[in-house]
């Protein structure tokens, strides 16, 4: 496998070796053109998207940089596996009911705000029993958070490997990045076993590192692309592979799977973790917004009443972790008949 690590390491390498020998699941030229032309179409409404507007209604509920970076090393986290065969957990904060990533958001804010609970602190979280976490995530309907002894384990192994590691803070780990996206996410991947995302295909090792990467995008966007969210290589982060982008990927054609493939999501069956199937989806997700990304140069897509194709300053403005977020929020907001793949894992 050739490892492109002037551009993306080892995420973009193993999504190429993996597309590269996928059976179940095909990236499809006509869709990725289609993609590109979807974001060319709503160009004006993409300048303006803050990757974080998900999470603004929730504003993180902190008053310095050093707990930010700590409240976003939190979110990162936990930023896993929020579907349900049954009903979703939900949260009720001043008023208002979430449900998905936000119901996360919604959690630890009000366990903030109104709880008095600075759950934030590696020290707080280090310490926390099954069931103050329990107390941390309770739902108005009844349901629980999925997967909350993991969830519970991720929070101790990362205020152990901090205190071991990074003298207990959040603020050293971004630190010794100097300012790299790549080698945060390299410090992310080697230290802590729950940011560690990869699997084996054909016999080699594949790399996805999507909740280390989405940390990496998160610190630029919080801190809008100054003080510890300057990152001079920020452009070489991928998509975030998950569940979401692929759903709409395969609704507008870019991704095409076998019918073998579609009948176990459609039937609601599980991909377990690492499985070829779950692998391919997600491989072949983050090439597919990589070549998304490059068809925007081409000159026959054009922005509509202008007749006038991306600047280049334009076209190296959107890098595919940034495509990655607008195509997150065009699935939440047009929706898509096709499913989503379910897998229980830690890592998205």
């Amino acid at each position: 496998m050739i490892m492109d690590s002037s551009r993306c390491g080892l995420v973009l390498s193993s999504a190429q070796f993996i597309s590269s020998n996928s059976k179940h699941v095909t990236i499809c030229e006509e869709g990725v053109k289609k993609g590109a032309q979807i974001l060319i179409n709503l160009i004006n409404n993409w300048k303006q998207l803050n990757p974080n507007e998900v999470a603004d209604t929730l504003k993180p509920p902190v008053d310095t940089d050093k707990e930010l970076l700590e409240w976003i090393f939190l979110v990162s986290s936990l930023n896993f596996c929020f579907w349900s065969d049954d009903e979703l957990f939900t949260v009720e904060v001043e008023g208002n009911t979430y449900t998905g990533y936000l119901s996360l958001i919604a959690s630890l804010y009000r366990a903030v705000k109104i709880k008095g609970v600075r759950i934030y602190d590696p020290a707080v979280y280090g310490k926390m029993t099954l069931e103050e976490l329990r107390e941390i995530f309770s739902s108005c309907n009844n349901t629980e958070i999925p997967m909350i002894e993991e969830r519970l384990q991720n929070l101790h192994e990362c205020s152990r490997v901090l205190n071991e590691k990074f003298d207990g803070s959040v603020v050293k780990l971004v630190n010794l990045a100097e300012k790299s996206a790549q080698k945060l996410v390299h410090i992310l991947k080697d230290n802590f076993e729950n940011y560690n995302d990869k699997s084996t295909y054909k016999g080699k090792e594949v790399f996805f590192l999507k909740r280390a990467q989405i940390f990496v995008s998160y610190v630029k966007s919080y801190f809008k692309g100054k003080g510890y969210g300057e990152f001079h290589d920020i452009k070489t982060l991928t998509m975030f592979p998950d569940y979401r982008v692929p759903q709409i990927l395969l609704k507008i054609g870019a991704l095409r799977y076998s019918a073998e493939l579609r009948a176990k999501l459609d039937r609601g069956e599980h991909l377990p973790a690492g499985c070829e199937e779950e692998v391919e989806i997600r491989g072949c997700t983050v090439q597919a917004i990589e070549l998304i990304r490059r068809s925007l140069s081409s000159p026959s897509l054009v922005i509509p009443g202008t007749g006038k194709s991306l600047s280049m300053e334009e076209r190296q403005s959107m890098p595919s972790c940034t495509i990655d977020h607008f195509f997150w929020k065009y699935a939440k907001d047009h929706g898509s008949p096709c499913p989503i793949h379910k897998t229980i894992t830690i890592f998205y």
